[in-house]
C-alpha cells in the first residue's frame, strides 16, 4: 500500500471499534434496503429491523458496556411499533372516509402542469431505475435512523429535537389525512401511469388508505435535510436523498405534486415546533392548513 502524505495507512482498521461497527451496520442496512426494497417494498423494512436488532445484539454480547447499540435496538422496535400502529390507523381511516379527493388533486396537478403520470412513465422505461425509486421510497425509516445516529455520534443536542419533529410530522400528518383523504394515483386510477386519467372537481369512492396529503415521505426527507449533521458524509447524503424522495413519491404513484408542495410548509411547522419557535411554527401550519381547507371546501 502506498501511503499518501497526511493520510494514515489502513484508516479503516485504525478507527475505534464502535465506528467500524456502525460502518458495517450501515453497509448491511443499505444493502438490504437497496436490494430487497425495490422487490419486496414495505416488507424490506421488517427485514431491515431484524438485521439491525441481530447486529446490535451481537455487538452488545461482545461489548456489554456499550449503550448506543441498545438505544438503536429500542429505536428499531419503536419504528416497528409505530409502523404497525399507523397501519391499523390507516385501515380504520379507509373505512371512516370512503370518499376520496384523488380526482380533485389530479386536476390541481394538471393546473400546475406537473404530471405524476408523465414522470412515472419516464422512470418506468428503465426497470432498474423503477426498482431504485421503489427502494428509495421504502428506505425512509433507514434514512431517519441514519440521521439520528449521525446527530447522536456527533454529540449534537439537536438529536432529541429531530425525533420530536419526526413524531410531530407523523402524528400531525395522520390527522391531516382525514381533512383531504386521498389514496394516490397508483391506487385511484387503474392503468397508472400508461393509461391517462382526467381529474374532476368531485369525490371518488375508494377502498385504499388515505395517506397522501401532505406527503410525509417528503416532509421527513426535508426534516432530515434540515437537521443533517455527523461529519461530511452525514451532511452530504441528505442533499441526494431529498430530491430522490421527491422523484420516488411521484414515480411510484404514491403521491400527487400537490402533496409534495404542501409537505414543505408542513415540515417547516414541525421543525419550528420542535425548536420551540412558536410564531414561525404557526405561520407554517397556517400555510399548510389554508390550502387543504380550500381544497376540501371547493369539492
Amino acid at each position: 500500500m502506498i501511503a499518501t502524505p497526511g493520510i494514515p495507512k489502513a484508516t479503516w482498521f485504525r478507527m475505534p471499534p464502535l465506528r467500524r461497527f456502525w460502518g458495517v451496520l450501515a453497509l448491511a442496512a443499505a444493502t438490504v434496503q437497496l436490494i430487497a426494497g425495490g422487490v419486496m417494498g414495505a416488507r424490506a423494512f421488517w427485514l431491515l429491523v431484524a438485521v439491525t436488532i441481530i447486529c446490535c445484539a451481537l455487538w452488545i454480547a461482545r461489548h456489554p458496556q456499550e449503550q448506543m447499540a441498545a438505544k438503536l435496538i429500542f429505536t428499531a422496535l419503536g419504528f416497528a411499533l409505530a409502523c404497525a400502529a399507523s397501519s391499523l390507523y390507516l385501515a380504520w381511516a379507509a373505512l371512516a372516509v370512503p370518499l376520496k379527493y384523488d380526482s380533485a388533486l389530479l386536476s390541481l396537478d394538471a393546473a400546475l402542469h406537473i404530471s405524476s403520470f408523465a414522470i412515472a412513465r419516464a422512470v418506468w422505461h428503465s426497470t432498474l431505475l423503477a426498482a431504485f425509486c421503489r427502494a428509495v421510497y421504502a428506505s425512509l425509516e433507514l434514512a431517519i435512523a441514519a440521521c439520528w445516529i449521525g446527530l447522536s455520534l456527533s454529540g449534537s443536542a439537536r438529536s432529541a429535537r429531530f425525533i420530536i419533529a419526526i413524531l410531530a410530522a407523523f402524528g400531525g400528518g395522520c390527522l391531516l389525512y382525514l381533512l383531504v383523504p386521498a389514496c394516490g394515483p397508483a391506487y385511484a386510477f387503474p392503468g397508472f401511469p400508461f393509461v391517462a386519467a382526467a381529474g374532476k372537481r368531485s369525490l371518488m369512492r375508494l377502498d385504499g388508505y388515505p395517506n397522501c396529503v401532505p406527503s410525509l415521505h417528503l416532509a421527513a426527507a426535508m426534516l432530515i435535510f434540515r437537521f443533517r449533521d455527523g461529519g461530511w458524509i452525514g451532511r452530504a447524503w441528505p442533499w441526494l436523498f431529498l430530491p430522490l424522495t421527491a422523484l420516488a413519491t411521484l414515480s411510484t404513484g404514491e403521491h400527487y405534486a400537490v402533496d409534495l408542495i404542501l409537505a414543505v410548509p408542513f415540515a417547516l411547522a414541525c421543525e419550528m415546533a420542535a425548536e420551540r419557535r412558536w410564531k414561525p411554527a404557526l405561520v407554517a401550519a397556517a400555510a399548510t392548513l389554508a390550502p387543504m381547507l380550500a381544497i376540501r371546501l371547493a369539492v
